[in-house]
């Protein structure tokens, strides 16, 4: 068959329909953050005839795909050599020189305090605490603005399931966090333990039944070969785009070793780790549905008492405040958990 066809590379450049006017809802001003231009910079020194528009719809694309530039190259190639992802290429664009050669420090990083009439939410990623072998993490964010994330709290730490399973529920009790935990193998116990305190705040996986049968809620969240790169993707695109900004230097290590391997799989380099990355993604995933079912209610904790507190809670709810609202018997929606979480990881 090859003497009768010839092998032609094509560019997205060629594509009429690659087009993004200034009309369109879906433009994208130019970038301004430095890496994102230099991005930008670097795609136009490469095409020389790229058009306003071209550039317009590379910029909408490269927003869909994570912010990552080997994303883009693989799914929108101006040149064959840019059309495959090489193992070992990082999966984050961002690089955190500060961070390299940094060895774990393991222990509790508290960044901001809770506050009232914040919205928190907390991933966690459950390890075995086995001597040398993976941590277990906790990272918290404060989600009230939902497109702009701030990391206030981060546990990484290896220690056995039961007691890491307590300090996380104190951890999650002191922000009244939102929490999605990885129930796959040995994290079940920590989402057991979560259940069985009555902690009411908890990430729920939705399990369809079979034909006939309702969708059932599972609480937790499942790791598979369709969620797991979902939940990246969605940290991808928060760091690489500059939504997220890492604080702590365990997670932006793990950043700097995380790519692509032999498979076109993302994981962590030998001898590195990601367990802060899962903790990080899935905080991210309990803020998504925090947001869509639990946002308010992670709000009425505190009954407001004067007018300064009334007009804090109306702009962090978008309600007007209804005296006849019920709040909760407790004067302070956030527990003061920071004693008996210390002893928990002193012990």
């Amino acid at each position: 068959q090859s003497r009768y066809f010839k092998k032609h590379f094509v560019s997205w450049l060629a594509d009429s329909t690659a087009r993004t006017s200034k009309s369109s809802p879906e433009y994208v001003e130019p970038f301004t953050d430095p890496g994102l231009a230099l991005w930008e910079s670097e795609l136009r020194d490469r095409c020389p005839g790229i058009t306003d528009e071209q550039l317009a719809y590379a910029r909408v694309q490269f927003i869909k795909l994570g912010g990552s530039p080997d994303n883009f190259d693989q799914e929108f190639p101006t040149e064959a050599s840019l059309a495959f992802i090489l193992s070992g290429k990082p999966f984050f664009s961002r690089r955190y020189d500060e961070a390299l050669g940094h060895e774990p420090v393991e222990g509790l990083v508290i960044t901001d305090d809770p506050k009232p009439y914040r919205t928190y939410a907390m991933g966690v990623d459950t390890a075995g605490g086995v001597p040398g072998g993976d941590f277990s993490a906790c990272y918290v964010v404060d989600v009230s603005d939902p497109v702009s994330p701030i990391e206030v709290a981060s546990l990484y730490i290896r220690m056995n399931v039961e007691p890491f399973a307590d300090a996380a529920l104190e951890l999650a009790d002191r922000y009244k966090a939102y929490v999605a935990i990885e129930r796959t193998g040995i994290g079940l116990a920590v989402v057991q333990r979560f259940k069985h305190s009555g902690y009411p705040y908890l990430y729920r996986t939705t399990v369809q039944g079979k034909v006939g049968q309702e969708a059932q809620e599972r609480l937790g969240w499942d790791a598979s070969e369709r969620s797991r790169p979902a939940m990246l993707s969605s940290l991808q695109s928060a760091i690489n785009l500059g939504r997220l900004e890492p604080i702590d230097p365990r997670l932006k290590n793990e950043i700097n070793t995380f790519v692509w391997d032999k498979t076109g799989r993302p994981d962590h380099q030998g001898g590195a780790h990601s367990d802060m990355i899962v903790a990080a993604g899935l905080a991210l995933i309990a803020a998504e549905q925090s947001a869509e079912v639990h946002q308010i209610d992670m709000r009425m904790g505190h009954r407001p008492v004067n007018a300064l507190e009334r007009i804090k809670w109306e702009m962090a709810t978008g309600q007007l405040f209804d005296p006849s609202l019920a709040f909760a018997d407790d004067p302070d929606r956030h527990s003061d958990g920071g004693a008996t979480l210390s002893a928990i990881l002193s012990s």
